[in-house]
């Protein structure tokens, strides 16, 4: 968080994440831990501008991970949780729990549900639409990669000096 995201934030940057403090509420929270103790961990992050939730249904997950893969992970099926012996049938408890609680987050205007069916095409085109109607992306310059960490120290006002010298 604060060597990546908020040296990105302080200069404006646009800062996307395959992962963040909701992931935890869904899947903590769909093992039993209350949402209260989730949030106090995650409390020194700040809320997303926006987040996107890809919804498709647990069978459709389950064969996209397959395609790529022989089988369910043990903790991603959800066979901790001793729901069933069947993985697949664990895999689709723990997902309608994770479900219900990302539904919640929808309803709360927290995050924002994206329809995951259909093409690649499709879902980046919705995708697309989502993020223009916050952000104006063709007025987006991308850093060269091997630029951007010198581009956020360059408008930082970190005192990086300061920390160079406590290096040493």
């Amino acid at each position: 968080w604060s060597k990546q995201i908020e040296p990105m934030l302080e200069v404006g940057g646009i800062v996307i994440c395959d992962r963040y403090k909701f992931t935890a509420l869904a899947r903590d929270g769909a093992r039993g831990v209350d949402a209260d103790i989730i949030e106090s961990n995650y409390s020194f992050a700040r809320e997303p501008d926006l987040t996107l939730y890809f919804d498709i249904p647990p069978e459709i997950g389950y064969n996209r991970i397959v395609t790529g893969r022989p089988s369910l992970k043990f903790y991603e099926a959800g066979m901790d949780m001793g729901w069933t012996h069947d993985p697949f049938e664990s895999y689709k408890i723990l997902q309608g729990k994770i479900k219900a609680i990302y539904d919640d987050l929808v309803e709360r205007d927290r995050i924002v549900r994206v329809d995951a069916l259909g093409t690649v095409t499709e879902v980046h085109t919705r995708v697309r639409e989502l993020i223009g109607q916050l952000v104006n992306l063709s007025a987006i310059e991308p850093i060269d990669e091997n630029d951007r960490l010198a581009e956020m120290i360059r408008m930082s006002s970190f005192d990086w000096g300061a920390f160079e010298e406590r290096e040493e």
